[in-house]
């Protein structure tokens, strides 16, 4: 029984597959299987798996495309691991994530530990740098206005995704941000390395207004589930981002009047402007740390 399952959901990935398979395999610490759903990828993606000859490889492939959120549960259902890692088909781990992650978590018992990362570009090179909150309060109080976690750098606590019943599978688009969330409503303890031990993609996409706004409504949404997690006195803040997040979700509605004036009646509350003036006062007099809670940069 490992340790620890690395869950690799894989989809037309073969440009940069095996990059992200070898950073897997190049671990410093060993205590793993490495566990790949393929989602009836169309490319030579199995083909790529299937020329690796090691037994901590395990490749299950779908009989039908279901999606990433689906594909995700699955893999959860058929880890082995006390603990789940995350990792996307184009990204990388540094040599040493996993063996201070597994530190991290188990001398202090957290539940969900990340850390920090580096944006690449298609030839690997260093363009971006992402710095999160540390520790559990910090990372709590974040989550009222973003994710605060690399994805492709979280580790999980396998028993506690079970407990929410997993990815949330009526979210298509942010169902980590709905992940996290649920963790800390059912009161999970949060942690991040602040060493850059991650390396995230960042490739041309096609992404469509129809995507765009699906990502705004659903973070809109699971934004409104952080009420429980917000304090009486960041609750101004919690309101302008409610108010920032609707703005946002109204623009890709291309100038659909009936449909804006909808969501108006339906979510716009008028303590979210009050809020939002009282917020940017905030910002005014320099208090940020809270309004921008996760710092990218770009490598220099």
């Amino acid at each position: 029984m490992p340790l620890v399952t690395v869950l690799m959901p894989v989809y037309n990935g073969e440009k940069y597959l095996s990059q992200a398979i070898d950073s897997v395999l190049n671990q410093t610490f060993t205590d793993y299987e490495l566990l790949i759903v393929d989602d009836c990828s169309s490319d030579h993606s199995t083909n790529i798996i299937k020329t690796y000859v090691d037994k901590r490889i395990k490749l299950i492939i779908n009989k039908r495309n279901i999606g990433q959120t689906k594909t995700l549960n699955k893999g959860i259902d058929l880890a082995m691991g006390r603990y789940i890692a995350r990792i996307d088909q184009d990204d990388m781990y540094h040599k040493d994530k996993l063996l201070k992650q597994i530190n991290m978590a188990t001398k202090n018992n957290y539940d969900v530990v990340g850390t920090w990362s580096y944006g690449i570009n298609e030839n690997n090179n260093k363009i971006y740098k992402t710095e999160h909150p540390i520790d559990n309060s910090d990372i709590k109080k974040s989550m009222i206005i973003s994710l605060p976690f690399t994805h492709s750098a979280i580790l999980f606590k396998t028993n506690r995704l079970k407990e929410v019943n997993k990815y949330p599978e009526g979210i298509k688009m942010v169902m980590d941000y709905g992940l996290i969330v649920n963790l800390a409503i059912k009161g999970c303890s949060f942690a991040n390395i602040p060493e850059y031990l991650t390396y995230i993609r960042y490739h041309k996409k096609s992404s469509s207004s129809k995507n765009k706004y699906l990502m705004e409504y659903e973070s809109f949404t699971i934004q409104k589930k952080t009420i429980h997690l917000v304090s009486n006195q960041n609750r101004t803040i919690y309101r302008s981002v409610l108010l920032y997040r609707l703005l946002r979700l109204i623009r890709y509605l291309n100038m659909d009047f009936s449909r804006i004036i909808n969501i108006l009646i339906r979510e716009l509350k008028i303590l979210y402007i009050f809020s939002l003036i009282k917020t940017l006062l905030l910002f005014i007099n320099g208090d940020k740390r809270l309004l921008f809670p996760v710092k990218m940069k770009k490598y220099k």
